[in-house]
């Protein structure tokens, strides 16, 4: 790779105008030259911190240069607290300089350890006896001739933070009266300087809090705050067009280069309604943030106070963009509408599958502390003041936020405030559409933003502080061509993303400066300068005003309906994977007469009808997705592009789509349907995919296997065959052993499979998946085995005893007949029904838990197990779902719908049209109760579930599979008959 200085790469000063390359190693020389007094001590408890010897020359040097800055003081000495100020100084570049040299000093401490020996009888000893050698200034030279990077890092951030405490003093001195009009009062005495507030940019610079005598406080921000005034009056305007609950923003004054900042606690709401409000509120700025393009208004940029959620940050009010989409994605479209929806304003909760930085929730809505994410990592500190000191890496776990609304000392639950977002959300939207000629008039208050400075992120900050954090590893520090070569990675992105070529120069010369790159341009202009004033031109065609006004002419019905769905589905997922219906059980009959197929076929055209309206198509309309709400394997609840499996997938609308087609003969479906694999094959990536038959890689191979059934098309056979390798290598790892999440399901489905195509290849991977689930079983402690299909035992039966038998494996089988007598043993015939092992002798009645799923698998087992027992159970389990499986919720996993398909199976199995009867006149119960009160999903607090097992898309399904009983059963993954010849249905390359 060249680096960014060669001819092929546009390059930037990489030493900055202000300073000059050299002039630190002379610094360094007098800093470590000056002595030390006994009035540090103190201020720098040397002892008691980490390499304390090390830091105390730069403290020294900090003392004395701000002692020096006092000493020029003169009337204004009574306006600060010399003292507390010092200290606050000192801790500032202690804190900073630790930062960026811990690593270093630990490696250190450790080669001298094997090299030329540590004295002390103890690891603490031995510790304390390294870190004395820095009392000897050669110690110190040694090191920063091995590692001259760290000494220049150092010095310049010694010096840049010591300057950057005397800028703020200067201009607290400066706005004295300034801010003593802003808190009324005159005793502003500063008494204290909290640096570190956010990141660093533009030479050290940060968001500081200042603390006065009277305990007052004010936030210092070293930029531009005039789109925080302009959004001031652009709220006022809000309020006075009659938006309710109205809005307040904390008080800025802006002083064009900097700006002071009303400081804004988190405040307990006082009542019920105050929370409402807060909510409404939320509704109302997501609004504003959606029409503006607003971005990274994350969970630290807001502060729940009282009744008023607080932006505290609106640096990034307004983004431009680069419209890459179609070069930098393989799914453009899906790309476009996750940054241009309300998801791209970062306030709501929303997961990338496939994303590799971030699995946590940091939305300003949803993020809260204490979430521990797998992907993101930090660094702590173990053993620490001993020679056995070393870094160890630990999941990030976030911290103490201020966002959430409480009342009472608790956080408020989202999840009961949804429709007051929405409401807000909807007020507010509509107030622009009423005032939308206001809003495009120049002089209106959408232009008055036009001068105003706002911030660009072209990458997510986070990004940056990895590489930052990762160059102050000692490995990076000795020479500059190595951390020159970490930096260099940042060309990559210009391969997809060609504008990145005038961007990254400007990038690697703020990371090498130790800063977070910064980038700020104007509302109504298109000329970006970085950090330290350079133009980059040519990177944006519009304006942010120009993007404002053609969003608002976008404005409209079916923009707020999407919009809206799109925050009810966010929100959804704040409910912690609540499956309890909100709803009581509604008592439910049989209607009284049958209908026609067309009934049925309606509904079920309607609930197609909604989801292809929801569909975002490729500009070709080759390709659509769907963003929706997912149910992990572990039950995480998230909103995503829909992931490809059948349980909440896109796989399980694909089949409903397929079927609506053949049943209405309406092409669209099918031209949909496919547009939706089109869109899954698009982001598919099936080394990253589990096992399982629902969510996993057995699910992509039986979705597509049934789909090409289904078309009697061989070639998406031949595709479904593709997807055997990933799935025998991946149960081979596989943990789990149940139907649903693992390998049950797996073998289950595999076995039928063979049973239809004898295909030699998936004998060879279910025996493969039977040799890994029966080891799985075999380490479970016997008492932990759960009762039910989706996760206990009758599913292990089925798996084992249907493979065993297709194989005449007698272990398989009489493993397999061992779960069938430990689910017998939790029978109980007081209840009719087995126990619920998960809750402590409940008894459940659904597809996952309970009687409807135990029946389903004793009437699949029947077709060919001799057990005299299993008719005696299916006759109690289907008895037991017809008494007490009805007036749930609709879904298939653990509602109706799911439990009518033991009766339609049972029909089809046994010949007897008495429970398919049955079952329709309770389907239509189900949908006129729906008429009058809608679907009831799968998940509390969530009418926007579009997925097969939890949603809309399994209820219109099974509408489906009460017209026509040869439509496979999802639930019993059931295949299709197909017109396919033996060779077609076998793998065609071998």
């Amino acid at each position: 790779m060249k680096t960014p200085l060669t001819s092929e790469h546009p390059s930037v000063p990489t030493t900055l105008p202000h300073t000059n390359d050299t002039d630190w190693l002379e610094q360094l020389h007098d800093i470590l030259s000056i002595p030390v007094t006994e009035e540090i001590q103190k201020y720098f408890h040397a002892e008691n911190d980490l390499f304390s010897f090390f830091y105390t020359p730069f403290l020294q040097f900090t003392y004395q240069s701000m002692s020096d800055y006092f000493m020029t003081f003169k009337t204004d000495m009574a306006l600060i607290e010399r003292q507390s100020l010092l200290q606050s100084t000192l801790t500032a570049v202690h804190h900073r300089l630790f930062h960026l040299t811990h690593r270093t000093l630990i490696s250190e401490m450790h080669i001298d350890k094997l090299t030329v020996g540590l004295n002390g009888s103890t690891p603490h000893e031995r510790y304390m006896d390294f870190n004395h050698k820095f009392n000897k200034t050669s110690k110190s030279k040694n090191l920063f001739n091995i590692y001259p990077i760290l000494g220049k890092i150092v010095v310049n951030e010694t010096l840049r933070t010591i300057n950057f405490v005397k800028k703020i003093i200067q201009y607290y001195m400066k706005d004295y009266l300034l801010l003593s009009d802003f808190f009324k009062e005159k005793d502003l005495r500063l008494t204290n300087l909290q640096l570190g507030v956010g990141d660093t940019h533009v030479n050290g610079q940060c968001v500081t809090i200042l603390t006065f005598a009277s305990g007052q406080k004010v936030v210092y921000k070293p930029r531009s705050l005039s789109i925080d005034k302009q959004f001031g009056e652009f709220i006022e305007w809000v309020n006075s067009k009659g938006f309710q609950p109205s809005l307040r923003i904390p008080i800025a004054i802006d002083r064009q280069t900097y700006g002071w900042y009303e400081f804004i606690p988190h405040q307990e709401a006082t009542s019920e309604d105050e929370i409402e409000r807060y909510y409404s509120r939320i509704g109302g700025y997501l609004a504003i943030a959606y029409l503006f393009g607003a971005t990274d208004l994350h969970l630290d940029n807001l502060i729940a106070c009282g009744e008023h959620p607080m932006l505290i940050d609106l640096e990034t009010l307004f983004t431009n963009d680069l419209d890459c989409y179609d070069s930098a994605f393989p799914f453009p479209a899906l790309a476009r509408e996750l940054t241009q929806s309300v998801f791209g304003t970062l306030m709501l909760p929303i997961t990338i599958a496939s994303g590799k930085l971030l699995d946590i929730d940091l939305s300003a809505v949803g993020g809260g502390k204490g979430v521990q994410s797998e992907k993101i990592k930090t660094w702590v500190i173990v053993n620490q003041k001993t020679d056995e000191m070393k870094l160890v890496e630990q999941p990030y776990v976030t911290e103490s936020s201020q966002n959430k609304p409480t009342v009472n000392g608790k956080e408020a639950n989202i999840g009961n405030y949804i429709p007051h977002v929405t409401d807000g959300f909807r007020k507010m939207y509509r107030l622009f559409l009423n005032e939308i000629d206001e809003l495009m008039d120049h002089n209106g208050p959408i232009f008055a933003f036009e001068s105003c400075q706002i911030r660009h992120v072209f990458r997510a900050t986070h990004v940056y502080a990895k590489f930052l954090e990762a160059s102050t590893h000692p490995d990076y520090l000795q020479e500059p061509t190595r951390r020159n070569k970490l930096f260099e990675s940042f060309w990559n992105i210009t391969s997809l993303m060609a504008p990145f070529k005038k961007i990254v120069p400007h990038e690697i010369a703020e990371l090498e400066n130790h800063d977070i790159p910064y980038f700020v341009l104007t509302c109504g202009g298109t000329i970006v300068k970085d950090g330290y004033g350079r133009d980059i031109a040519d990177l944006f065609q519009s304006s942010c005003i120009e993007r404002v006004t053609h969003r608002l002419q976008q404005l409209g019905s079916e923009d707020e309906a999407r919009q809206i769905r799109y925050i009810k589905s966010s929100l959804a997922t704040l409910t912690n994977g609540d499956w309890t219906p909100s709803h009581e059980k509604t008592p439910m009959s049989p209607a009284s007469a049958d209908r026609e197929d067309g009934y049925f076929l309606r509904e079920a055209q309607a609930i197609g009808d909604d989801i292809l309206a929801q569909l975002i198509w490729e500009d070709d309309r080759h390709a659509a997705y769907l963003i929706g709400v997912s149910v992990g394997m572990n039950e995480a609840v998230t909103v995503s592009p829909l992931t490809p499996g059948i349980y909440d997938g896109t796989l399980g609308i694909v089949l409903f789509f397929d079927q609506l087609a053949q049943q209405t003969g309406e092409t669209h479906y099918r031209h949909a349907a496919d547009a939706l694999l089109e869109g899954m094959f698009k982001q598919l990536k099936p080394e990253l995919m589990p096992s399982s038959a629902y969510f996993g890689l057995g699910s992509l191979f039986y979705g597509l296997m049934v789909l090409g059934l289904q078309r009697s098309d061989s070639h998406i056979i031949q595709k479904a065959y593709e997807y055997l390798k990933h799935l025998e290598e991946c149960v081979q790892h596989e943990e789990t052993p149940d139907f649903v999440s693992g390998l049950s399901g797996v073998l289950y489905m595999l076995t039928k499979i063979y049973q239809l195509t004898n295909e030699p290849r998936v004998f060879e991977v279910a025996k493969t998946t039977a040799s890994r689930l029966s080891v799985l079983l075999d380490s479970k402690q016997p008492d932990t085995v759960l009762t039910g299909l989706s996760h206990g035992a009758a599913g292990f039966a089925l798996a084992l005893l249907t493979y065993g038998t297709a194989a005449n494996d007698e272990q398989l089988l009489k493993q397999g007949h061992s779960y069938l007598v430990y689910e017998r043993n939790r029978f109980n015939k007081q209840e009719n029904n087995w126990v619920d092992l998960r809750k402590g002798n409940a008894y459940q009645t659904f597809w996952c838990h309970g009687a409807p799923g135990i029946g389903i698998s004793r009437l699949l087992l029947a077709q060919f197990y001799d057990d005299e027992l299993l008719h005696e159970e299916l006759n109690a389990a289907l008895n037991k779902t017809i008494s007490d499986g009805f007036g749930h919720n609709h879904s298939l996993c653990h509602g109706d719908f799911g439990n009518l398909d033991l009766l339609l199976l049972y029909a089809q199995y046994t010949n007897n049209p008495e429970p398919k009867e049955l079952a329709r006149k309770l389907a239509i119960s189900s949908i006129d109760q729906a008429h009058t009160y809608g679907w009831k999903l799968g998940l509390n607090h969530s009418d926007q579930l579009q997925g097969m097992m939890l949603g809309v898309t399994g209820i219109g399904y099974q509408l489906l599979r009460h017209i026509n009983p040869t439509v496979p059963s999802i639930l019993a993954l059931e295949l299709p008959s197909s017109t396919l010849t033996e060779k077609e249905l076998r793998i065609h390359d071998r």
